[in-house]
């Protein structure tokens, strides 16, 4: 494929069906673009079902011990050869080509930056009253203040997402920063993508790369995010959902008939899969509604609970 972009993500083994299906929604919609999957404890068998894939190339990634994957995207994005690198979550799916917009300035970087609303709902374990729902806590930006020890001022008072970016390989040198801040405040032994125990870290590679946004002295020129346009988004993440391949939650049905046009068309293409996971098998959907629906309603009850005695309790730390 004679393309100036490369998509690129990692994973290890148990996300395999989650960089299945990135990659076929990328190859069926037709996205000019090489794919790197950076895989980390996959099989030759495993490796097989990527690699089938026009323009794949897999990786093998250096194996991160003790460390989350999470810590290892830079790896992977060096990787990529081309003058565009587009980072992608191994739990995103592309809806429409989205070609045309995975471009920035040379001297940029495409990102999504959240809403206050969403702030809200992130920090929310970690607000004072002092602080300002909707904001970044003070005690997270001051951490960040002090180990990056570049600026006195948040250059933002929002934070971004890294479950996709779009950027220039001129832009590495701020890659490799990212690369060297998550080794110096990150924890040595490092499981899950997030660790609730660090306010400042909660979200581990997301929130050193905020930290860097927000406290380092340069960064790349902030594009405007365009994949979160579209009805529906032009990029799907499916975040702290269940992911399709374990379960669905209410939020993330609208996409159930999408994930099967993707399977279909595979084996229309003549792609070979593993075993479809029993969320996903067409003959279990009125089953995973269900389930879906009755989870739905229990988790939208704990969190209206746990929020109000939030509420409560950050009036008196």
């Amino acid at each position: 494929m004679n393309t100036d972009k490369t998509i690129v993500t990692a994973c290890d083994a148990n996300y395999i069906w989650g960089a299945l299906l990135l990659v076929m929604s990328l190859r069926k919609f037709k996205v000019q673009a090489k794919i790197v999957v950076s895989v980390y404890d996959f099989n030759e068998k495993q490796i097989s079902y990527l690699s089938q894939f026009p323009d794949v190339e897999v990786v093998e990634g250096e194996n991160p011990g003790d460390k989350c994957v999470c810590i290892m995207k830079p790896q992977a994005i060096f990787s990529a050869k081309t003058d565009w690198v587009i980072w992608m979550d191994a739990d995103c799916i592309v809806t429409h080509d989205v070609t045309d917009m995975l471009v920035t300035s040379e001297d940029g970087i495409q990102i999504r930056f959240r809403e206050k609303e969403e702030n809200g709902t992130v920090y929310r374990n970690y607000y004072r009253k002092t602080d300002r729902v909707g904001s970044i806590p003070e005690e997270v930006l001051s951490t960040w203040r002090y180990n990056v020890g570049e600026r006195e001022e948040s250059r933002f008072d929002t934070v971004c997402q890294t479950n996709c970016f779009v950027i220039h390989r001129d832009n590495f040198p701020f890659i490799y920063k990212w690369q060297d801040q998550m080794l110096k405040v990150l924890p040595g032994r490092l499981v899950n993508v997030y660790n609730k125990k660090d306010p400042a870290y909660s979200m581990t590679d997301e929130s050193v790369l905020n930290s860097i946004m927000a406290f380092a002295k340069e960064i790349p020129v902030v594009s405007k995010y365009l994949l979160d346009q579209g009805t529906p988004p032009y990029l799907v993440h499916f975040g702290l959902a269940q992911k399709p391949w374990v379960g669905w939650n209410t939020r993330m049905l609208r996409y159930y008939d999408l994930i099967q046009e993707l399977l279909e068309w595979s084996r229309i293409q003549g792609y070979v899969l593993p075993p479809i996971p029993k969320a996903m098998y067409r003959g279990n959907k009125s089953s995973e509604f269900f389930k879906a629906y009755v989870s739905g309603t229990l988790n939208t009850t704990r969190y209206q609970l746990s929020n109000f005695s939030r509420n409560i309790l950050r009036k008196y730390r």
